[in-house]
């Protein structure tokens, strides 16, 4: 359930047996030394930012037999990758892009990244939800596509190191807090 094991910076190892089925909100969040996370196959229910601020983890092991969660490039997505959960904080790579099928990103989807340094969002993303890619940690550029309308409260909030955010035409509605302490 929510926050379960939340600040847990001892804990190094997760295996979710088969037998679980729903992951509640920041379930593991602050669990600074996780290292290894098996999800088994009947997860189809993940919460926003069950992740955030375990920056030592760099991958997952998903079961083979999830349907519902999809596991690719070091970001956890639902099962036909339209949605992002989330950004592994430990994600090896300075670039990430997500893949054309995202259409959705979930809030704390960026959440204190320490490698990632570039983020490029796909074409079929409309809208920026509230703290989606605040906190971002060590991500400096972020490009937007032509999709995107709306920029959320505190969407790219607490960002010391952002640098650049490529905005296109199309946006229509940025949230007066959507950059707010972002140097």
């Amino acid at each position: 359930s929510y926050n379960a094991f939340g600040d847990c910076t001892a804990l190094t190892e997760i295996s979710i047996p088969d037998s679980v089925n729903k992951v509640g909100p920041g379930a593991f969040k602050g669990c600074t030394s996780l290292k290894l996370v098996e999800i088994g196959k009947s997860v189809r229910s993940w919460g926003s930012g069950v992740l955030n601020d375990c920056t030592a983890l760099t991958s997952l092991i998903m079961d083979d037999n999830n349907r519902y969660l999809t596991y690719y490039n070091g970001a956890l997505y639902n099962g036909d990758m339209s949605f992002l959960y989330q950004v592994l904080g430990g994600r090896e790579g300075e670039n990430f892009v997500t893949p054309i099928e995202v259409k959705e990103i979930d809030t704390y989807a960026f959440w204190n990244l320490k490698n990632v340094k570039n983020i490029m969002i796909s074409d079929k993303v409309t809208y920026i939800p509230a703290y989606a890619m605040s906190n971002m940690g060590s991500v400096e550029n972020v490009i937007l596509q032509d999709k995107v309308e709306e920029i959320a409260q505190k969407a790219f909030a607490n960002n010391e190191n952002l640098k650049q955010v490529m905005i296109l035409k199309n946006v229509t509605k940025i949230d007066e807090t959507a950059f707010i302490n972002c140097p």
